[in-house]
């Protein structure tokens, strides 16, 4: 609904009941769909790499078109729509040919399994999204104002501005000047379990490239791997929950008192979305009372 159908009623926007009816449909849709084609379609390889290959109709060009589309201001609207069909359509054509192959090769499989099937549908998708984008018209979009960040950063409810940008390593980690300490300790805290998961990996990858390791050795390690693992998932489950449980009053009293804005629908009108056509007029307001 946001991304294929909104855009394409660029001049008919829908009202919020017919939009929420369509939503509903869209879902009972995507329910029917799963339950025909789980009856229908015959496995022919490993469950994880079907995961990997089914995610790809979406994933293996989302990517491309979500990143270029945010951090690259010179990404255009042509370059996103060949970027999401190359990498459906090899996603798609892989999971046909998975099918198709085994009844005219003997009973072989696919020589090429779905993680790397996603794998060459993201890689495509990119140079897709880039060789598209500098083929056509040159264009730079003003990002700033899309993310309501630094002059186009405006007051919601009262409670400040939309998004305050943080310097130096928050920055480069991701982390705004929104994130209170115990946000900051939690997600360090989180980025440090998974570094230190990904060092003893690399490390045990490393070490078994070297030396010869037994399977006894091996499934030893994964069991103090997989133990490690378990015990820092639940502090992290548990921590998060305690300061949910803490929050959720505050949060649904914000639902019960934020102001909804049915414009804001994700329906874009002329490169702008019906939430920046309200940011874009407020700063004009803002600019004329200065002057």
């Amino acid at each position: 609904m946001q991304d294929v159908v909104l855009p394409l009623r660029n001049n008919k926007p829908l009202d919020a009941r017919t939009h929420l009816k369509y939503l509903r449909w869209a879902v009972f849709g995507v329910a029917v769909f799963i339950y025909c084609f789980s009856l229908l379609f015959r496995q022919t390889t490993y469950i994880y790499m079907f995961f990997a290959i089914t995610a790809a109709i979406w994933l293996g060009g989302a990517g491309s078109v979500i990143v270029g589309g945010l951090y690259w201001k010179r990404g255009t609207t042509m370059g996103a729509y060949c970027a999401l069909i190359s990498g459906s359509t090899l996603a798609t054509g892989a999971i046909i040919l998975e099918q198709l192959w085994p009844k005219y090769h003997g009973g072989a499989t696919f020589p090429i399994n779905g993680q790397w099937m996603w794998f060459i549908a993201m890689v495509s998708s990119i140079v897709v999204y880039v060789a598209v984008s500098f083929l056509g018209k040159r264009v730079y979009f003003d990002l700033d104002r899309m993310l309501h960040r630094g002059k186009y950063a405006i007051e919601k409810n009262g409670e400040g501005k939309t998004y305050d940008a943080a310097k130096g390593i928050k920055a480069l980690f991701g982390m705004s000047n929104e994130f209170t300490k115990r946000d900051v300790v939690t997600y360090w805290f989180c980025l440090g379990c998974t570094g230190i998961l990904v060092v003893m990996f690399a490390a045990g990858t490393i070490y078994n490239v070297i030396f010869e390791v037994s399977s006894e050795q091996w499934a030893q390690f994964w069991k103090y791997f997989m133990g490690l693992m378990m015990v820092l998932g639940i502090i992290v489950a548990v921590w998060i929950s305690i300061g949910g449980l803490r929050e959720m009053p505050e949060f649904f009293g914000r639902l019960k008192n934020a102001k909804r804005d049915d414009g804001d629908d994700g329906t874009v009108r002329g490169n702008e979305s019906a939430d920046d056509e309200v940011v874009r007029g407020e700063h004009e307001l803002s600019e004329k009372l200065k002057n």
